[in-house]
């Protein structure tokens, strides 16, 4: 199912930022990811907390944020502001379908301001993740031909797909104040129970939650105060993860053109757990990004979302959408980039 879904969106040079989780143990050992799946929660967006900030004040949603329904069952949950024709900003995201165990997320947060105005400059971000428990039992090993035993060792990828971008004016212009970050986490999160062997408990069953990063890192692209360019990375995540960033990228990142853009292309980061027999276990999964403007044309943009990149576009153009049709802008196929192989950015896990 994995391969069939990667081949029907391989097709040139695509960006389609994904996240999935599929366990192969040790001895070669592989369960079905949805046959050993108890419980299925997403908490893909958050009503009660603002996503965009204007001018450093909290936009308040107006209600219920907006639903669309990608093809592949996700809800996708945005918001967005048309500031007087000269500023915009949307967040987005959605993670997972619990009805069918579709693990596929995505996020979306993007803001721009025309040139020769200071304000508005934005500051978006959202949160979005889903939480899988997992039992594996040993009627299942007997099943494929294993002996039983205490635990196994769960091996999966974290597989990102997207890209971050920052604009400034003109060349003249600088970077400084601009940033469009991510923020990725992957936990193990199960219980131990033990009999407490001294102690006022001496005699009781004491049960300790216990929580283990698999897979945790950021990467930033942010401008200096000098006005250059700077990206930076932490823990799991690394530069070799960004396309051409050796070959290209790492000289451009020196002498920068107005718009600047740093994708990842279907990057594999491997992580192990081990995982007790007969024990539900949750897979954790957490994704933040943001992105900070300062008006006077300039914008950022984090996508790993059902839409097509705007921001090259709108910086060229420079034409605020109408409200109705920023809408349908979120959800892709109405702009075209330069590089017709640009489709979709999401999140996924296998």
């Amino acid at each position: 199912m994995v391969r069939r879904f990667c081949e029907s969106i391989n097709t040139g040079r695509h960006f389609a930022a994904r996240i999935m989780a599929a366990f192969v143990f040790a001895l070669l050992l592989s369960l079905p990811a949805n046959g050993a799946i108890t419980n299925f929660q997403s908490s893909a967006w958050d009503n009660d907390i603002p996503h965009i900030y204007r001018n450093g004040q909290a936009v308040t949603p107006s209600g219920q944020a907006s639903v669309q329904v990608q093809p592949d069952g996700v809800p996708y949950f945005y918001t967005q502001e048309i500031y007087e024709n000269i500023g915009l900003a949307i967040s987005g995201a959605g993670a997972g379908n619990p009805a069918t165990n579709n693990p596929q997320m995505y996020q979306h947060v993007f803001a721009y301001t025309l040139p020769n105005v200071t304000q508005p400059f934005y500051t978006v971000f959202n949160t979005t993740g889903h939480t899988r428990t997992f039992l594996i039992t040993n009627d299942e090993l007997l099943q494929m031909g294993y002996h039983p035993r205490k635990s196994v060792i769960a091996r999966s990828n974290v597989i990102l797909d997207g890209a971050l971008s920052l604009a400034r004016e003109s060349e003249e212009d600088t970077f400084t104040g601009l940033l469009a970050k991510f923020d990725l986490l992957v936990t193990q999160e199960y219980e131990v129970t033990k009999i407490a062997h001294k102690g006022p408990n001496k005699g009781e069953t004491i049960t300790t939650p216990v929580t283990k990063d698999l897979v945790k890192g950021s990467i930033t692209l942010y401008g200096t105060p000098e006005g250059n360019l700077a990206i930076n990375t932490t823990g799991n995540l690394s530069k070799k993860f960004i396309a051409d960033f050796r070959k290209k990228l790492r000289i451009e990142l020196k002498n920068p053109v107005e718009f600047f853009e740093i994708a990842l292309e279907d990057i594999h980061i491997p992580y192990r757990a081990k995982v007790t027999i007969g024990q539900e276990y949750d897979i954790k999964t957490q994704i933040t990004s943001s992105i900070t403007t300062r008006g006077n044309g300039t914008g950022a943009e984090v996508i790993f979302g059902p839409s097509q990149p705007k921001l090259a576009e709108i910086q060229q153009t420079q034409v605020v959408p109408e409200p109705a049709t920023f809408v349908l802008l979120g959800f892709g196929g109405l702009i075209v980039m330069g590089n017709k192989n640009r489709v979709i950015r999401r999140l996924r896990r296998k």
